[in-house]
């Protein structure tokens, strides 16, 4: 029967098909502040929906952490200690690095002098 009806009009069975699968859905937009449609394949939904639980999820867990304020005072605490070290042993280093570079740079500069001074007294005695 099914076959005898897409050989009559095979589109009707697509558009029958597609019509049981697909679903609209009106939503609104809050950056357009309107009314929208979307169409809905359940595929697509499925992963949607896992998404927006995994969401609500996550959000529960962190305002169950904000509620119970000790914890999070304690780890805030501990990571801000953490990045003020970490911040100031990445200063150290940088100066230390800084201080190696500009050392190289009056070596050479004075290897340059002597250098310099040498050939001048060179040319001055062949006078």
């Amino acid at each position: 029967m099914v076959d005898q009806d897409a050989k009559n009009d095979p589109m009707n069975t697509v558009a029958e098909y597609i019509s049981g699968r697909l679903k609209m859905r009106s939503t609104y937009d809050t950056i357009e502040e309107e009314r929208q449609r979307v169409l809905l394949l359940p595929e697509i939904q499925h992963l949607r929906d896992g998404a927006v639980s995994e969401m609500i999820e996550d959000n529960a867990s962190r305002r169950l952490q904000r509620i119970f304020r000790g914890f999070q005072g304690r780890a805030q605490i501990r990571r801000m200690i953490f990045r003020y070290k970490m911040n100031e042993k990445q200063k150290g280093i940088l100066i230390d690095m800084r201080h190696q570079m500009a050392l190289r740079r009056q070596k050479r500069a004075l290897c340059c002098c002597l250098v310099q001074a040498r050939i001048k007294g060179m040319l001055w005695r062949k006078r």
